[in-house]
């Protein structure tokens, strides 16, 4: 396969304990495995692997020969299963490219418990999900969603901020927002939206990476899926 296009949607994430990557397998010299962290707190982590996706994987390395420097790394999918894969070559900038789609959930295990992302709570609970998602803001009166994407060139960069409002209404958007802006305590601010279109919210709990569950994604009340 060749000729990926390039990811114009949002290309948003958390960090390093947000995101799927590929690694080498310790177990399997030549394979790969799916790695996903799990941050309970500052002192303890997961690094956890999956061995039972080998056409993702195969998708995500693809992208990573062609325009990296290799086919390990880290990806991402959206909450509409799109695969989205970051790559560069020699130090350039980054580029995000979409792999495809793929349905099939990523569900990880650690001495016999399960990990993933589809998870379904009461709004405001405490979220023990993978922390891996795609980022979006709540404004500060919680009546909208958005989020930017950014083009770069050598004369400098456009940035455009789409927000919920412009795609499906001024109080469809206020509905929807509103529960994670409540979630999150009556405050504006990040929002992460999962693969199976879970939403969860950063809130402030000491030195721990806590989160709180703010619903499911109704995609007909959502932004336009990207081509």
């Amino acid at each position: 396969m060749s000729g990926f296009p390039k990811f114009n949607g949002n290309r948003q994430f958390r960090t390093k304990a947000g995101k799927y990557s590929l690694v080498s397998d310790r177990h399997n010299p030549g394979g790969v495995v799916i790695r996903l962290i799990m941050e309970f707190d500052d002192d303890e982590k997961l690094l956890l692997a999956n061995r039972k996706h080998p056409e993702l994987c195969a998708m995500v390395a693809e992208v990573k020969r062609q325009y990296g420097d290799g086919e390990l790394g880290g990806f991402y999918i959206n909450e509409y299963k799109q695969v989205i894969v970051p790559a560069n070559r020699n130090g350039a900038d980054t580029e995000y490219y979409l792999a495809g789609e793929y349905h099939e959930p990523l569900k990880f295990t650690f001495d016999g418990q399960e990990f993933h992302g589809d998870l379904t709570l009461a709004i405001g609970e405490n979220w023990h999900g993978p922390a891996v998602g795609m980022r979006y803001k709540v404004n500060t009166d919680g009546t909208d969603i958005e989020y930017e994407t950014e083009h770069r060139s050598l004369e400098g960069a456009m940035v455009r901020t789409h927000r919920l409002s412009k795609a499906i209404g001024r109080n469809n958007a206020r509905d929807v927002a509103q529960v994670a802006y409540r979630a999150k305590g009556h405050q504006g601010g990040r929002l992460f939206v999962n693969e199976f279109g879970r939403m969860f919210v950063p809130v402030h709990e000491g030195y721990c990476h806590a989160y709180r569950y703010a619903g499911v994604v109704d995609m007909d009340l959502w932004f336009p899926k990207p081509e």
